[in-house]
């Protein structure tokens, strides 16, 4: 499933890290594999810590995602 436009993908982080959320503008979303995919800029969002990044690749059923480039993250305490 390709999502398309201001695209918002929530969920548990780990046990006790709160919400993960997911801001992009393209996702692919492999269902039967559980697989993410996002070719451009992508923002990651969880418990006052924000991470930007262009190209994500990430495994839902693992909770195993990797940034490709341009990595910049901020942590705030």
């Amino acid at each position: 499933m390709v999502l398309e436009g201001s695209v918002l993908l929530e969920g548990e982080a780990a046990p006790g890290q709160g919400t993960l959320r997911i801001r992009t503008e393209r996702l692919d979303y492999d269902l039967t594999a559980g697989r993410v995919t996002v070719p451009d800029a992508v923002r990651l969002e969880m418990a006052g810590r924000t991470l930007e990044a262009v190209g994500l690749e990430a495994d839902l059923n693992r909770r195993e995602a990797q940034l490709l480039s341009k990595v910049h993250g901020r942590f705030q305490p």
